[in-house]
């Protein structure tokens, strides 16, 4: 997938590059990364990101989809999650909770 953006592909190609190997996770998750990072000065998008966390997870899934494993059609494929869906360590304000500093104690079931 050479000169191609791949933040630019719609989801059917997206998957199909993931599956086929032609775009590794790990590159899909990097370029995601810097897109967030040139764009989100513009439209404050994100209030946290946890970048090496992203790129850890991907790296994991380039090592499962080259053993066969696939866990759905999102495997490996970024995303973002709204700050009230708890993702373990990162900043949460779900459930009415609007405590400053307030981290997830744990994925919430559809983050996970």
């Amino acid at each position: 997938m050479s000169g191609t953006d791949p933040t630019l592909l719609g989801f059917g190609e997206l998957r199909r590059a993931v599956d086929d190997r032609t775009l590794l996770a790990r590159d899909l998750a990097g370029a995601t990364l810097e897109r967030i990072e040139r764009l989100d000065g513009k439209l404050r998008a994100y209030v946290e990101l946890d970048a090496a966390g992203a790129l850890a997870r991907a790296a994991a899934a380039d090592d499962e989809l080259d053993a066969g494993t696939r866990l759905g059609p999102l495997h490996r494929i970024p995303i973002g999650i709204k700050e009230g869906i708890g993702v373990e360590g990162l900043r949460f304000e779900g459930g009415g909770y609007n405590v400053p500093g307030l981290k997830a104690p744990a994925d919430a079931t559809v983050s996970a």
